[in-house]
């Protein structure tokens, strides 16, 4: 998976089944750059869960930037933001030590950001070149996200699972 249309697509598909696990989510799989003002919108509209697809890269950029825009809406004084952060590792076109070893700041990040009763927890899904195998994989991960949305466990926070 190595462009922008792969990203959308798997995006896409994650998006869709989390609707029918969920009713009230927001999936983003493009740069939050270009989202900013719908971003805004979302948290006017108070939605507590959000799934940042992170395809491209193993780093934490994008889902960082929402962080950071969530703290500064003050949205989760009241009621815990859940935020999945959700990475696809193709083996063939990243060494699996260096993308781990990436993700596994996700423990950092997730206590700066559990102060600000935001809860970031990490998914992991292994990203198939198969159409069937990716699906199976995409529908295992929106059974993963909507547990962890529905919960809100705090035990799970800085963790990451696999799909």
């Amino acid at each position: 998976m190595d462009t922008k249309e792969d990203e959308e697509h798997v995006g896409h598909h994650l998006e869709e089944m989390l609707k029918n696990e969920l009713n009230h989510v927001t999936v983003t799989s493009g740069p939050l750059g270009h989202a900013g003002r719908d971003l805004q919108q979302i948290i006017l509209e108070q939605c507590y869960s959000f799934v940042c697809v992170n395809v491209m890269t193993s780093a934490f950029e994008e889902t960082q930037k929402l962080l950071n825009m969530l703290k500064e809406s003050h949205l989760s004084v009241l009621y815990p933001v859940v935020v999945i952060s959700v990475h696809f590792l193709d083996y063939k076109s990243v060494h699996f030590d260096h993308k781990m070893e990436n993700l596994m700041q996700i423990r950092e990040l997730a206590k700066e950001v559990k102060e600000r009763n935001i809860l970031l927890c990490g998914l992991l899904i292994y990203y198939p070149q198969d159409e069937q195998k990716l699906q199976d994989s995409l529908r295992q991960g929106a059974t993963i996200i909507a547990t962890l949305i529905k919960e809100r466990n705090s035990a799970f926070i800085g963790q990451l699972l696999v799909a």
